[in-house]
């Protein structure tokens, strides 16, 4: 039913939900082909399916109800002449409305109409009503052939316009060729080298920027909160130099007393310092008898639980004891009864297997008559070949000798000038000697044989000999030039793939070494290096990755994250090269840490700009700095959901913060 309907965006969500059960009904014409489907599935063991039958399905009766706020459903449906009826009668009295205010009050109306919302989260069908949220993938399913016609459509219109835009760049391809077989390579190797430079100057300028921005937005509001914290002390310190001079005057007038007092007071110092350090060692003892107190209080409490609890426990392990006693005597029955059922299942068996002997016998017997039937076949077969094979020779010697006679016939004809019906007509003279006649015959043979034998076909022979041998001259010349084309031809596209191959190996390079340095420092070294230049087609390319204060000899001696940003690194610049729509990335930031990880949010904001990246990952930087996150969950076992959220509509710098925390 999909794939037979189709409405406009707006109202897709609604008809879906509310055709939701039909959705998947498949339509056939008549009730046998229903029939043979269901047959069909029930054979091969593929599952259930329902039907339509467009046969005995009638077109409504009557015009539609107008409803002032109201649009028929099946109205907005473009679909074939022929699922009218089908549609009327699935849609028949249902309509749209713009909100569920408004659907609840035509449904006071209207009884027995359904009315639906425009965003599919609310319907009223008769004394039902249904509603709720709407997911992100609801009102895709609608329409998928149609879709898929515009697809394919509009895929046709990319095809050419790719063809006319390939075709536009084989001849810039030819006009950089044939600049570049003038004498200005050097100077456009030297202009490659300065844009490249600058290109990478400017990729590093980008990325302290970012890193300035940041800062500079941290310390704005660092520097804000200081600039109140100031205001603040500053109160304060004017408060504190009112009270400091208030202090400072009492503080004359009590020296001026303490230094009058001095002598009294040393005494009485000395005499509460000596109280003070009886006062220490007194309260000392009485803190250690209170945390003795205490930790005897806990450790009783304790008892009490565990005891409480022990307690429990017991009643329930009773409680479960007679449980389990009631459960053995009901298995005990039950294995009694199955006990008597296997008696008798074996006695059955037992009638079943002497039954079986018999078939069995019976069964061997008529085989033994088939193998007799099908030897004595085998033998006559045998025999028929042997006849047919004898006919066949018998017919070949007779065609032998029919050819002999009509070679010798031919042959007195042509020598003799005698036809073979002269020759069975002619009368032999009496008194012929024979030996003589013969003698005679052999002695002119052997003249004959010394002459050499006469080929009075020779001519013809030559003639069709020499064709054969102009012939086979002329494909053997039509080989070889195509042999000479076809080795043009591997020799063209030989210099045509290393030319494109090393174009796009440099780009490559170029990228990765720009790429590389954004992840790692400037002063990080990286390179692609051919192992045999001069045959770049059939080399290995090996990869040469020096962070700042290493140089490994290979790259298998870096740390985890370090292999996995060289990574990243090149799969960017092979995305440079040829970006693609959309990239998707399975835990890649597992190896990294915090700063890493921040480097490598930051080189995946700015590519977002041109394609689409779908991360599967653990880390909470990486989670806070999506665009859009898909929980995976499950609900059930066996059964998993997602969760959807939209942080673009969010402001979300606090959970930046909280991550990088």
């Amino acid at each position: 039913l999909t794939d037979i309907i189709f409405c406009e965006a707006a109202y897709r969500v609604a008809i879906e939900n509310y055709l939701k059960p039909y959705l998947n009904h498949y339509l056939v014409p008549t009730y046998e082909d229903a029939q043979q489907a269901i047959t069909l599935l029930q054979r091969s063991q593929k599952g259930k399916a329902s039907f339509f039958i467009l046969d005995e399905l009638q077109p409504q009766k009557g015009s539609i109800q107008k409803i002032k706020g109201a649009v028929p459903a099946d109205s907005l449906l473009e679909i074939e002449l022929q699922y009218q009826p089908l549609v009327q009668k699935l849609l028949y009295k249902t309509y749209i409305v713009e909100d569920h205010e408004t659907a609840l009050e035509l449904r006071k109306k209207h009884p027995e109409c359904t009315f639906i919302e425009k965003s599919g989260s609310f319907i009223s069908k008769g004394n039902n009503i249904s509603g709720g949220s709407v997911g992100l993938f609801e009102g895709k399913k609608i329409g998928r052939r149609k879709n898929l016609e515009a697809l394919e459509k509009k895929m046709g219109r990319l095809d050419k316009k790719i063809k006319s835009l390939l075709e536009k760049l084989e001849k810039i391809q030819k006009e950089i060729k044939r600049q570049n077989d003038e004498d200005n390579r050097q100077e456009i190797n030297i202009q490659n080298k300065q844009i490249n430079h600058l290109s990478h100057q400017r990729i590093t300028f980008a990325t302290r920027l970012e890193n300035i921005e940041s800062f500079v937005s941290s310390f704005g509001q660092k520097a804000g909160e200081s600039k109140d914290y100031i205001e603040h002390l500053t109160q304060v310190n004017k408060e504190i130099e009112g009270e400091l001079e208030i202090a400072q005057e009492e503080y004359r007038q009590f020296k001026n007393e303490l230094q009058s007092a001095d002598e009294g007071f040393r005494e009485v110092a000395n005499a509460l310092a000596t109280t003070s350090e009886r006062y220490n060692q007194k309260n000392i003892a009485y803190i250690q008898q209170q945390n003795r107190v205490a930790a005897l209080e806990r450790e009783l409490a304790f008892r009490k639980n565990q005891y409480k609890e022990t307690s429990e426990h017991l009643m329930q392990t009773s409680k479960t004891l007679s449980q389990t006693d009631t459960e053995v005597a009901t298995i005990l029955e039950t294995i009694t009864s199955l006990q008597n059922r296997l008696a008798e299942d074996y006695a059955v068996k037992k009638e079943k297997e002497s039954y079986l002997n018999e078939a069995e016998q019976i069964w061997h017997r008529s085989r033994g008559e088939i193998n007799e039937l099908e030897e004595e076949v085998r033998d006559n077969f045998k025999k028929r070949q042997e006849t047919m094979s004898l006919v066949t020779t018998l017919k070949e010697k007779f065609n032998e000798l029919k050819l002999d006679m009509a070679s010798i016939t031919e042959r007195i004809e042509i020598e003799f000038g005698v036809s073979r019906d002269e020759l069975f007509n002619m009368e032999v003279p009496e008194g012929l000697d024979f030996d003589k006649i013969e003698a005679e015959a052999k002695k002119q043979k052997e003249r004959l044989n010394r002459f050499g034998e006469i080929n009075p076909l020779a001519i013809e022979a030559f003639n069709e000999i020499k064709g054969r041998h102009d012939t086979i001259f002329e494909q053997r010349q039509d080989i070889l030039e195509a042999k000479d084309s076809l080795l043009a031809t591997i020799q063209e596209i030989d210099e045509t793939a290393t030319a494109q191959f090393m174009d796009a190996f440099e780009k490559v390079r170029s990228h990765f070494k720009e790429v590389f340095r954004s992840l790692f420092t400037e002063d990080d070294d990286c390179d692609l290096k051919l192992e045999f230049p001069d045959r770049p087609l059939e080399s290995k390319i090996k990869i040469t990755a020096k962070p700042k204060g290493k140089r490994p000899q290979s790259i298998s001696l870096l740390s985890g994250g370090e292999k996995t940003l060289t990574a990243t690194a090149l799969l960017f610049a092979l995305y440079l090269l040829k970006p693609a729509p959309f990239c998707i990335f399975d835990e890649v930031d597992a190896p990294l840490d915090d700063a890493n990880i921040d480097k490598f949010n930051r080189i995946i904001k700015k590519f977002s700009k041109d394609s689409q990246f779908i991360i599967i990952t653990h880390n909470k930087q990486t989670m806070a700095a999506v665009d859009i996150i898909y929980g995976v969950y499950m609900q059930e076992p066996g059964v998993s959901g997602v969760t959807p959220v939209d942080f673009r509509t969010y402001s979300h710098e606090a959970m930046l913060v909280d991550a990088k925390s």
